[in-house]
């Protein structure tokens, strides 16, 4: 589901703050207006440049609250949520678009899988690199400290 969110965060506001303004919000959408333009005004969420824009919420997403992709998955496309209310922080989304989970053709995912294998390479190989400085410097500083004593025999 494509989703825009409008999070009024309970540690920026007093106490009951956050539903008082989340509430006003609703009835300013019930009155016809914008989702994207009250995101921009109220939400105290990163994104409230972008009007809210969540992007693509798959069902079984990890960013989200459990409760808000129940919510989610339970709108319709083009649908508002009431608000919802979690430890004191007010939230309302919107869904406006939903489509079905689908298979995406290799040809379209294939330069993502290149990229990420490229990725894991580089960290396999830059841990290498790590580990072999580690015992390279560990072995210089403990030869320092052999000719430090005097302990080497020539």
């Amino acid at each position: 589901a494509k989703v825009r969110m409008i999070m009024v965060d309970s540690r920026k506001h007093a106490r009951g703050e956050p539903r008082r303004i989340a509430e006003d919000v609703i009835a300013k959408l019930k009155a016809g207006g914008d989702f994207a333009k009250l995101a921009d005004e109220f939400s105290d969420d990163a994104r409230i440049n972008k009007g809210g824009d969540r992007g693509w919420v798959e069902e079984k997403n990890t960013v989200f609250r459990k409760e808000l992709t129940e919510v989610i998955f339970k709108l319709g496309a083009g649908q508002v949520s009431e608000v919802l209310e979690i430890d004191g922080t007010a939230f309302i989304l919107k869904v406006e678009e939903k489509k079905e989970a689908q298979v995406q053709p290799i040809t379209e995912v294939r330069l993502a899988i290149e990229n990420q294998l490229k990725l894991e390479e580089r960290d396999r190989l830059a841990g290498r690199v790590r580990t072999r400085i580690r015992a390279e410097q560990t072995a210089a500083i403990g030869s320092d400290r052999d000719r430090a004593s005097g302990s080497i025999e020539l």
